[in-house]
């Protein structure tokens, strides 16, 4: 159900948008971001009461002024009384919004599922050299493994020993070999075979225009994995690099843009 829901969403988006990630996944980022907000004023738009809600929000600007008098008289009977009205007109402007919450989770869960599909790593240009590294048990030390020669990849090696590495993230002594790649443009990710031994694994790796596949492709349960340093799409370096552990550059940079957005759409179209 989920390979079918990303391969609707892919095909959906990349027919809209697609175009403009493969000029720059920055640009692309922030349409997304603008669709976003724009979808959520207008899904506000149609399935709120526009009339109540104006209402609610005249009603709780006169409930604050008509409370601050009751405070500065010292009237704190009025003022209690006051406070209640507001809590209750405020429960009346939420409930308001559950309706708008369910109908906008389905474009928003498309855009989103586009993004981190399309929009978490930076496609290589032609040409430009990208590392791919297979990590195996450190059983696996000794043994050639070998990158299948493809006519869109070049590699300055073919074939390396897996060494014996502790750069693992838990700590525990992996084998690994790095191949420095360099491939060719094209509109699909290109299927990288490694054969190490007995084992055959692939990995797809996009060269722009294509998108850039993933970053990381588990295989054997996760016992061998093949890995390529793609960079990060982090809206023209605005993402602060701190937060990386906690949220990935472009979710920092899609955040950075719908807020203010979505407060602009709702201004420009007046909805409340």
């Amino acid at each position: 159900m989920l390979a079918l829901w990303n391969a609707l969403v892919s095909f959906v988006f990349d027919a809209i948008l697609g175009w403009l990630r493969a000029i720059s996944p920055d640009a692309a980022l922030v349409a997304v971001a603008v669709l976003s907000a724009l979808a959520l004023t207008l899904v506000r738009r149609f399935t709120t009461d526009q009339d109540l809600l104006t209402r609610v929000a005249q009603d709780r600007r006169r409930l604050r002024d008509l409370r601050r008098s009751a405070r500065r008289a010292g009237d704190r009977q009025l003022a209690a009384r006051r406070r209640r009205v507001l809590v209750a007109v405020g429960q009346k402007a939420l409930r308001a919004e559950v309706r708008p919450l369910f109908v906008s989770l389905l474009p928003i869960a498309a855009l989103a599922t586009w993004s981190f599909l399309r929009l978490e790593f930076r496609s290589p240009r032609d040409g430009e050299p990208v590392t791919l590294r297979l990590v195996a048990p450190v059983s696996a030390a000794g043994r050639l493994a070998h990158v299948v020669p493809d006519a869109g990849i070049d590699a300055s090696v073919w074939i390396v020993e897996l060494m014996v590495d502790t750069a693992d993230e838990s700590g525990d002594a992996r084998a690994a070999a790095e191949w420095t790649l360099r491939g060719r443009a094209s509109e699909a990710p290109r299927a990288i075979t490694v054969r190490a031994g007995t084992e055959t694994f692939e990995h797809a790796l996009g060269i722009a225009p294509a998108p850039p596949g993933p970053a990381r492709s588990e295989h054997r349960d996760g016992a061998w994995a093949l890995e390529t340093d793609l960079a990060p799409v982090d809206l023209w370096g605005l993402a602060p690099h701190a937060l990386a552990p906690v949220l990935p550059p472009w979710l920092l940079g899609y955040l950075f843009i719908v807020i203010p957005a979505t407060w602009a759409c709702r201004r420009l179209l007046r909805v409340r």
